[in-house]
């Protein structure tokens, strides 16, 4: 569709493929370690946006080190040195599974989901607009903890990755620098 624009923004496309999210419930977890059992549950499950609790519940007073076995950089890295008798949490804003080990090689599984669908209704791209040099439009429908991949294509045949982000919320705004030709636009959400 056509969109009152300067003609090197002049289309905005709406093209979405929705994997829906499958409800699940769940709620903050507590993993519990102690030397010489390692730790109580192995594998537990939550949903984005919740904790899991890790106690050092060792009797004889030994510290343990926990970490996540993602890079550091990740966002959902942690690292816990932890006394007996305290303990850590961590929160995880995006949905996938991951794991966890103690310094004593003992494994740990998170598994992070997305709650039904928490969108109010279909993702929807509208209100496009220009700032300076750059094209924005928002998008409304997302479910948080969804990856969404902006997509740009000047013939409606190739298209061309030019975002890539994880809904935080119901709702976002894109921005794209302006090119010479008109683009349309669309939006795939993955779970």
């Amino acid at each position: 569709m056509k969109i009152g624009l300067p003609p090197v923004v002049s289309c905005l496309t709406a093209g979405l493929f929705i994997l829906a999210a499958s409800p699940a419930f769940a709620a903050d977890a507590e993993v519990h370690w102690q030397d010489y059992i390692g730790f109580s549950t192995h594998d537990v499950s939550i949903n984005v946006g919740e904790k899991v609790t890790i106690f050092n519940d060792d009797p004889d007073g030994s510290s343990i080190v926990i970490t996540s076995d993602l890079d550091e950089t990740n966002v959902d890295y942690f690292y816990f040195d932890l006394p007996a008798g305290t303990s850590n949490s961590h929160t995880y804003n995006t949905a996938g599974t991951f794991t966890f080990s103690s310094e004593h090689s003992e494994d740990g599984l998170v598994t992070v989901t997305v709650v039904g669908s928490v969108s109010t209704g279909p993702i929807l791209l509208a209100s496009p607009r220009m700032a300076g040099s750059q094209f924005l439009f928002d998008v409304t429908g997302l479910t948080p903890g969804l990856t969404n991949l902006v997509q740009a294509s000047t013939n409606l045949t190739n298209w061309v990755f030019i975002e890539t982000n994880l809904a935080t919320g119901t709702s976002a705004t894109f921005t794209n620098s302006i090119s010479s030709s008109s683009s349309f636009y669309r939006l795939l959400q993955l779970q």
